[in-house]
């Protein structure tokens, strides 16, 4: 019997609880989606949540202090840590980073070599950000003072909005443009910000709903996502996994009406998966290596063991219909080992994991066609990204057969 074989035999018939109870002191996560506010102008976005722990990707890399003056030289570790960035498929957009990294001291008081975790929601022009890290205050006050901005107090966090009022942070001026501020500036925009207790900066070009919101949040004065039971059983599961590095997360309906595998002679095998609450694609680590989890939760045991049976059974029969190729063999080309799926018990809920396994890239160069570069993090992760957003994952579709 090979390995496969033994684990389905073992772990399909296993259900490992787990404590349902989460400390948001102890869970960077949860921590954050306490500060997003449970609205439709959040849960109504794809993905609901997409979040990142840029210290984790650092430290599974083994990356140490980096600082621009290394950045200007491109050192090794800088070429490493670069490498482990380039697997990040989630939180901000990162497009003007070689921009902003030497000039958003001067113009917002930090830098991105500050920012430890980060979190976003919401779309366009109501985009909401989140960023956790070692900021001072002060120095964030008075570069947004210098730029006219005014400051003023609100229960426990400091807001700073633009000359013209808080409400103008979605006005358009590209005769304003600077790519180095990061709230806004590629399209000219002067957008208000809120800091918050604990390190944490809360931007959003929409003051009235967005921002306002999260500042509700942040003060228990409106429900948050960290609310949530089924958020919550989420983020035990995959925290449990090892060192969380990015995560995003879906509703159902978002990517269950992909569609199954069309033409494929075992398709009529694909079988139906049953409906679930939400879906959490999450990026760890572990034991020296990476393990991309796909996490569907259920108010059943039974419902969640019958969806672990029917991912087993069409993970090989999957084809991404943007490269004409089996899903299991994409990811296995980039040296992925699937699990067999099994479910986890969290609190009254049932967390169905279909684990990807990956040996951690290692940290020293690789010759790769005369060239001597650092492997990319995250590969297998963001492969799924990539078949989500392509709109091409139909493992998770839970249409009719």
């Amino acid at each position: 019997m090979n390995r496969r074989a033994i684990i389905v035999l073992c772990i399909l018939l296993l259900i490992t609880s787990l404590s349902a109870a989460q400390d948001a002191a102890e869970s960077p996560l949860l921590d954050m989606l306490a500060r997003v506010p449970d609205t439709e102008l959040v849960r109504g976005t794809v993905p609901v949540v997409s979040y990142v722990d840029y210290s984790a990707v650092s430290s599974t890399r083994e990356v140490g202090l980096i600082t621009e003056t290394a950045i200007a030289e491109r050192t090794d570790a800088v070429g490493l840590w670069m490498a482990a960035l380039m697997g990040v498929a989630s939180g901000p957009d990162l497009s003007y980073w070689v921009v902003q990294i030497g000039a958003m001291d001067a113009l917002v008081g930090f830098s991105w070599l500050d920012v430890q975790r980060a979190m976003v929601f919401g779309t366009p022009p109501s985009m909401g950000t989140l960023l956790e890290g070692d900021f001072e205050p002060d120095a964030i006050t008075a570069a947004f003072t210098a730029r006219g901005y005014n400051s003023f107090t609100e229960g426990d966090a400091s807001i700073l909005c633009p000359p013209d009022g808080c409400d103008t942070g979605q006005m358009l001026n590209l005769a304003n443009r600077d790519p180095a501020n990061p709230f806004g500036g590629h399209l000219g925009r002067s957008e208000p910000v809120a800091l918050l207790p604990g390190g944490v900066i809360a931007n959003s070009p929409n003051y009235d709903e967005m921002l306002v919101e999260i500042l509700a949040a942040q003060s228990g004065d409106l429900a948050s996502l960290a609310d949530d039971p089924h958020y919550i059983a989420a983020v035990g599961a995959v925290e449990r996994l090892g060192t969380l590095r990015q995560a995003q997360f879906f509703a159902p309906e978002s990517v269950n009406t992909y569609g199954r595998t069309q033409g494929h002679p075992d398709a009529a095998a694909f079988g139906d998966l049953p409906d679930y609450k939400l879906f959490v694609l999450a990026d760890s680590v572990a034991d020296g290596q990476e393990i991309t989890s796909l996490a569907l939760v259920y108010d059943d045991a039974e419902t969640a063991k019958s969806a672990a049976a029917v991912l087993d059974m069409r993970l090989p029969l999957v084809v991404s219909l943007a490269r004409n190729q089996t899903l299991l063999d994409i990811v296995m080309e980039r040296g992925g080992q699937p699990d067999a799926a099994y479910v986890v018990k969290a609190g009254d809920y049932s967390i169905v994991l279909l684990t990807v396994r990956n040996p951690l890239p290692p940290n020293t160069p690789q010759e790769q066609g005369g060239r001597l570069p650092f492997i990319a993090s995250g590969q297998v992760f963001s492969i799924f990204i990539n078949e989500i957003f392509s709109r091409s994952l139909t493992l998770l579709s839970t249409e009719p057969g």
